[in-house]
């Protein structure tokens, strides 16, 4: 397949732009294959009545339940409302009644990338990645543009790649994109 080079503006203004419309976009955005928000509450008075949901979910938070799916619904539903805060602080909630239960790690890492802090992403999912056989493939896309927020190519062009190899014809074209993106960023043009 022949790829043809697009300028993906990885520069510093062109990064902070594109960052601020993705977090705008993702936030939002409650359908399809989003890794950040799986979709729209299915639960509460009204199917998608977040507000009810979260009313209820608070609830059997505050009476003491340790019930973990109510702290990672409540996340969701948090993401949602756009509301990454009280995100978080369902993720390390849940994580404080097991540590064992490695999904909040996740969660935890998408928040802070969509948050620009890209370091911390990295530290979370590194942990996170001990725990997991076999990672999709959007994981280690995460990984790799955080890296390359960070302007780490070297780092982040072997996530990319092992998105891409972990997915084979299921790789989305943005990870291409990426992966000439970061190519391009390290001068090696020739692989590109």
């Amino acid at each position: 397949m022949q790829r043809q080079a697009v300028d993906l503006g990885l520069g510093p203004a062109h990064r902070r732009a594109r960052a601020e419309r993705d977090v705008s976009r993702r936030a939002t955005h409650v359908q399809g294959d989003d890794p950040l928000v799986a979709g729209p509450p299915r639960y509460g008075p009204r199917a998608g009545d977040t507000g009810g949901a979260i009313e209820q979910l608070e609830s059997a938070v505050a009476l003491g339940q340790d019930v973990i799916q109510a702290d990672v619904l409540l996340v969701l539903s948090y993401l949602n409302r756009r509301e990454f805060e009280k995100a978080l602080a369902g993720c390390n909630r849940a994580l404080e009644i097991d540590p064992a239960y490695v999904d909040p790690l996740w969660k935890r890492g998408q928040l802070y990338a969509q948050q620009g802090d890209h370091q911390k992403t990295i530290t979370l999912l590194t942990e996170w990645f001990d725990y997991q056989a076999d990672p999709p493939g959007q994981s280690y896309i995460l990984m790799a543009s955080s890296y390359a927020q960070l302007e780490q190519y070297d780092k982040a062009l072997p996530w990319v790649r092992k998105a891409i190899q972990s997915e084979g014809a299921k790789a989305q074209e943005s990870w291409y994109q990426l992966e000439l993106a970061i190519l391009f960023e390290m001068k090696r043009y020739s692989e590109a």
